[in-house]
């Protein structure tokens, strides 16, 4: 199926710049510093352009509401590559009331004016940090949403399958098109736009509407009552020696908090220790995650109770087979028991069949902490974070040896070596004994 994709794109403060909260604390400051594209924004316009490259979409068409200045952002994605470029113009002041809505009932009019069937944008811009205009556009239109996808995929005429994050792990969902996605930073890695298409979006045409024209009247559903920077860090208070702090301690009243601050914990941990305990932790040896390359991940369960642990388990479902191909071991192994003092090893040999980001977490352990003990104990292990599995094509260009490529930078300067050797050998063959001659000459 040919889909006619538009994707939503915002100018919003740049990323790394530092907020400063305005004088009257109406807002923040936005003269004078740098803009960009929303970040998950440009993530959905890498999606729907790949799914061009793919066969999948006929055309893709950014669009973006707002202040001539907004118009940087659609040069942007003109330059990556869409059909198209919508900016639906509204002036400064009004822009300063757009709300989620607005927007939702703008792209609206869009969808049905350029016959779209798949709408894609972030799941949220990073200046506000609403989350809401994908649902709401959903209502409108009366068509299906899938938000938060970490994997979109285009496998039947009539259906987009989408893999989503949610807090026990990864979920997939099956949506009929047409159909209006958000996108989450693990979707895709996006591309670079080059130096001749930048130059050539310069030129491209916009396609300009106002909200008078699509009949959208900008009127304010909240008011911002007060922006404010967060409260500075307190200092505390110092002692000039060990003598006076429990004076200080009586006096601020905090003596009974520093027993249950430290005191008790201690306590407890050691009462905890008459028991098994495993504490565990996840490692990954391979130095870098590769797409269609096998990484090693190391488990190291370690018991510090009084009691050996019975009927281990160690669950990790961060490796979904659908995304990792299993060589040598398992996400899910048991171990009859764990004495005392003992540490146990588990390796996992993978090969990531995707690449973009992921968020590596823990791997969950339960177990029996002693005979008499039938309730399950659970911990977990150390935590990765998230890491990049890199793209194979681009691991290969940036960390293999390339002998090829050496070899042919030998053989393309080879000739500008040999030229004016040769030449000098010739020179020196002819004129080189000349002066001794002459010299002999001289002196007879």
């Amino acid at each position: 199926m040919s889909l006619r994709v538009l994707v939503s794109v915002k100018r919003v403060i740049d990323y790394a710049v530092k907020i400063r909260v305005k004088n009257d604390k109406s807002g923040v400051v936005t003269e004078g510093v740098k803009h960009s594209i929303n970040p998950f924004d440009e993530i959905a316009l890498e999606e729907a352009i790949r799914m061009k490259e793919q066969k999948h979409a006929a055309e893709v068409i950014a669009v973006s509401c707002g202040p001539p200045s907004s118009q940087d952002v659609l040069r942007h994605a003109l330059a990556l590559g869409v059909d198209k470029a919508i900016h639906v113009e509204v002036d400064a002041k009004q822009y300063e009331h757009v709300e989620p809505l607005h927007v939702a009932k703008i792209l609206q009019h869009i969808v049905k004016e350029e016959d779209i069937n798949l709408v894609m944008l972030g799941k949220q811009a990073i200046d506000d940090d609403c989350n809401q205009t994908g649902q709401m556009l959903s209502a409108l239109l009366n068509w299906s949403q899938a938000i938060f996808a970490s994997k979109v995929e285009i496998n039947a005429p009539d259906y987009v399958t989408v893999t989503r994050e949610i807090d026990g792990g990864l979920e997939t969902v099956r949506c009929k098109l047409p159909s209006v996605i958000t996108a989450d930073l693990r979707l895709n890695t996006p591309r670079y736009a080059t130096l001749p298409n930048i130059m050539k979006a310069k030129k491209k045409p916009l396609v300009k509407k106002s909200v008078a024209e699509l009949g959208i009247t900008i009127k304010p559903h909240k008011q911002i009552i007060e922006v404010s920077e967060p409260p500075p860090r307190k200092v505390g208070q110092l002692v000039g020696s060990v003598q006076e702090l429990p004076l200080v301690m009586k006096t601020f009243g905090i003596a009974f908090c520093f027993f249950i601050s430290f005191i008790l914990p201690v306590w407890m941990e050691e009462m905890k220790l008459k028991e098994a305990r495993i504490v565990a932790s996840k490692q990954i040896l391979s130095s870098y995650a590769v797409e269609k390359k096998e990484l090693i991940i190391i488990y190291h369960l370690y018991n510090i109770g009084g009691q050996a642990a019975l009927n281990v388990e160690l669950r990790d479902e961060n490796f979904s087979p659908n995304h990792f191909q299993f060589l040598k071991g398992s996400n899910v192994i048991r171990w009859s028991s764990i004495p005392v003092g003992v540490n146990v090893t588990h390796g996992l040999f993978v090969v990531p069949q995707d690449y973009g980001r992921m968020n590596f977490t823990a791997a969950e352990i339960t177990y029996h902490s002693g005979e008499e003990n039938t309730k399950r104990r659970k911990g977990y292990t150390t935590i990765k974070g998230e890491e990049v599995i890199y793209r194979l094509k681009d691991y290969d260009r940036r960390f293999e040896q390339h002998y090829g490529d050496w070899i042919l930078f030998v053989l393309m300067i080879l000739p500008s070596l040999l030229v004016p050797a040769m030449l000098w050998l010739k020179s020196r063959q002819k004129y080189g004994t000349a002066p001794a001659q002459v010299y002999k000459k001289r002196k007879e």
